[in-house]
């Protein structure tokens, strides 16, 4: 008769801490601390010991809300979505729209024509229903009804 072992392998680590855990997730992109501590609480944190992680954190300067929302926006610029888009992705990550401005400097039509060139090419819309499958693609990246127009008209 074959006895149990109650110590399966993997049971005997010693669980790390919060602080620890955050800091490698922010070792591999920008977080929040919504985001943080959403994702350890997922990994079964207590309230306590989270707060005190991202407090510490946030103290010692390795996370930073305002350089969360201004990666969020600059991934949001680099795969090419419009600024609602973008105004979107920050509320998801509950980052405060004021932290960032968005360069006031970007050209929204020139950006939004670029895209419909690498997705469709140089050719024209040929017919309504062409015309109307570009505006869903431009408007599902966040850009803006008038933007939207002004780039599928030339």
């Amino acid at each position: 008769m074959a006895t149990t072992n109650s110590r399966q392998p993997g049971n005997d680590k010693v669980p790390r801490p919060a602080k620890d855990v955050a800091l490698g997730l922010l070792a591999r992109r920008e977080h929040s601390l919504a985001e943080l501590r959403q994702k350890l609480r997922q990994r079964g944190y207590a309230s306590e010991e989270i707060d005190h992680a991202l407090a510490e954190l946030a103290s010692d300067g390795y996370q930073s809300e305002k350089r969360a929302a201004q990666a969020h926006v600059d991934a949001g610029l680099r795969r090419g979505h419009g600024p609602q888009r973008i105004r979107a992705a920050l509320g998801a990550a509950n980052l405060s729209k004021a932290e960032v401005m968005i360069d006031p400097d970007v050209d929204w039509l020139q950006r939004a024509r670029e895209l419909l060139h690498r997705k469709f090419g140089n050719e024209p819309p040929a017919e309504a229903r062409e015309y109307a499958r570009r505006a869903r693609f431009l408007q599902a990246r966040g850009y803006e009804g008038d933007v939207i127009r002004k780039a599928l008209r030339e």
